[in-house]
């Protein structure tokens, strides 16, 4: 009998700086998650100074991915694989 491993548990960490817009923009894109992938993410809306103060400590930051300002230039999946997940990522550490 084949055993199947627990769901992982996806977290999206943002700040919103207290923007009702950005809340609802992330709303949105959760239950679109939710819709078309079929999995849920949580939100988690963090102070923006703790924000940049775990930037600031780059690969040794609590959370596995944080960025600012950047964006895939294009729509195909190996611009974000590649920046974020190659083995000499910045973002690996």
């Amino acid at each position: 009998m084949e055993q199947r491993l627990p769901d992982p548990t996806i977290a999206l960490t943002y700040s919103s700086a207290g923007s009702q817009d950005i809340k609802d923009e992330v709303t949105e894109l959760l239950q679109e998650w939710k819709d078309i992938l079929n999995i849920t993410v949580s939100a988690n809306d963090i102070d923006p100074n703790i924000l940049f103060d775990d930037l600031a400590m780059g690969a040794n930051n609590p959370l596995s991915f944080y960025s600012v300002g950047w964006i895939a230039a294009y729509p195909d999946p190996e611009d974000w694989t590649t920046v974020i997940f190659d083995k000499d990522s910045a973002q690996m550490g």
